[in-house]
């Protein structure tokens, strides 16, 4: 997926997890020279939209497979980093509660840590967490605040006020 701001003054580039893609694009180095690519032949900048949950598709294997090294080589192509709990083996958009942060591979202070390694200077981190329709509304609501209690304990204060 790509996407232009309203003010057409930068492309966002989703990493896609499908078979239909690049195999290249399953990789980092493969993600990095297509952005050179990019970047070399644009007026305006391209960033990247990194998802900490897609490493674990299954075209994606050794080093790629490491959501901590796709944070540090292209974090600093990535303004946007969509946020997810997950299992490492699946895509599963869980939210971070104490239940499945338990069972999931995501560390919040290994992203922070692994973005400011990247060069990153600003990043927008925000949770991509999906239930499924049938959830119940107040057991939902529940699980948005405990996340994005959790969650606000990485924002540096200073930042997030800006």
């Amino acid at each position: 997926m790509i996407t232009s701001d309203e003010t057409d003054e930068s492309l966002t580039m989703l990493k896609m997890s499908t078979r239909k893609y690049d195999p290249e694009l399953f990789r980092i180095f493969g993600i990095e020279d297509l952005y050179t690519k990019f970047y070399e032949n644009v007026p305006i900048p391209i960033h990247f939209l990194l998802d900490v949950g897609h490493q674990c598709s299954y075209e994606v294997t050794g080093e790629d497979r490491d959501t901590y090294l796709w944070l540090r080589e292209l974090g600093k192509y990535s303004p946007l980093i969509q946020l997810q709990q997950m299992d490492g083996t699946w895509d599963r958009h869980w939210t971070f509660t104490r239940a499945h942060n338990a069972e999931g591979v995501i560390q919040m202070d290994k992203v922070v840590q692994a973005l400011e390694q990247s060069g990153a200077e600003e990043v927008f981190l925000f949770p991509e967490l999906i239930h499924p329709f049938e959830f119940p509304e107040d057991k939902l609501l529940e699980e948005m605040d405990e996340s994005y209690a959790y969650l606000k304990q990485f924002v540096s204060e200073s930042k997030a006020a800006a």
